[in-house]
């Protein structure tokens, strides 16, 4: 069964951009009009050129794909990510038919080593690139577009080359949560998110004097953190207070989003700082925690 357009943002950008190293395939509409069927494979680019001396209009019959009215000689290019039958008629001429055939014979898989990481942190992105008689395994281009939470567009954030196996590995480094997919000749893999956790740091500054920092993209001023206490009897951890970030540092990298406060500890108590899910903003993921500071 065909799937219509799972990735439009990309196919919307694919249909009048050249191909990512696919193929393109001609098709000349003459006064007979179009070629009755046009073979590819999934990924391709088919081309129409009138080459008639009359105004012709390439409409799928289910919508998802239209030219503007061609004149003799202008051009009209689409690009088909997903295999299944296309028919389409002439909007100038509906009597004039044709069909294209798409073969899904790429595909391209991505994986992630970590589901969630912490911020500042990378982490490998790899896969597998399909075996086709037509496509070499070896020395293949793979683009891997990233979509950060809070925006609405993938955009390419690297690219990298297969092996002889077809195998495929990159770094990444996102600065919040984070959905990725890999593309190969205008075929997209299935989309794979990483979690990003802020770091947290909590400090002893002077005998009942703490700071805890939480280091992040985002500006978390005024949010709040959890102060906890580990009991080893029970082997838990209890809270003990709750602080306000009031302070703020900012460079090119990261924002550090600071809270300074008293509080008096017994000498051997085991402390940590804690952001709840809900305080780390949909952004980042949560709960985050910082190392056990024993004062």
């Amino acid at each position: 069964m065909r799937k219509l357009l799972l990735l439009p943002v990309l196919a919307l950008a694919l249909t009048a951009a050249s191909p990512a190293g696919a193929d393109d395939k001609t098709a000349n509409i003459s006064s007979a009009g179009f070629p009755a069927v046009i073979s590819i494979q999934n990924g391709d680019r088919v081309v129409w050129r009138n080459a008639d001396t009359k105004v012709h209009q390439i409409v799928a019959d289910d919508d998802s794909f239209k030219s503007d009215l061609l004149q003799p000689g202008q051009r009209f290019a689409h690009v088909f990510v997903e295999s299944g039958t296309y028919a389409y008629h002439d909007g100038a001429q509906p009597a004039l038919k044709g069909t294209v055939q798409v073969a899904e014979t790429r595909t391209v898989t991505l994986q992630t080593a970590a589901r969630t990481i912490v911020f500042n942190h990378a982490t490998k992105l790899s896969g597998r690139i399909s075996s086709t008689s037509s496509d070499r395994t070896a020395n293949q281009r793979v683009t891997i577009m990233a979509k950060p939470a809070t925006t609405d567009t993938f955009r390419t954030v690297a690219r990298t080359i297969t092996n002889q196996n077809g195998l495929w590995d990159v770094l990444v480094k996102p600065q919040r949560n984070t959905e990725y997919r890999a593309v190969w000749k205008n075929v997209p893999s299935s989309e794979q998110t990483v979690l990003v956790k802020p770091v947290l740091r909590l400090k002893q500054t002077g005998r009942n004097l703490y700071s805890l920092g939480v280091h992040s993209f985002a500006n978390l001023r005024f949010h709040r953190a959890l102060i906890q206490r580990w009991v080893a009897k029970r082997h838990v951890w209890k809270t003990i207070r709750t602080v306000r970030l009031t302070k703020l540092r900012a460079t090119q990298s990261e924002v550090v989003s600071t809270a300074v406060f008293r509080m008096k500890a017994a000498h051997g108590t085991i402390l940590r700082g804690l952001m709840t899910r809900a305080q780390a903003m949909p952004s980042q993921y949560g709960p985050a925690a910082s190392r056990p500071l024993r004062v």
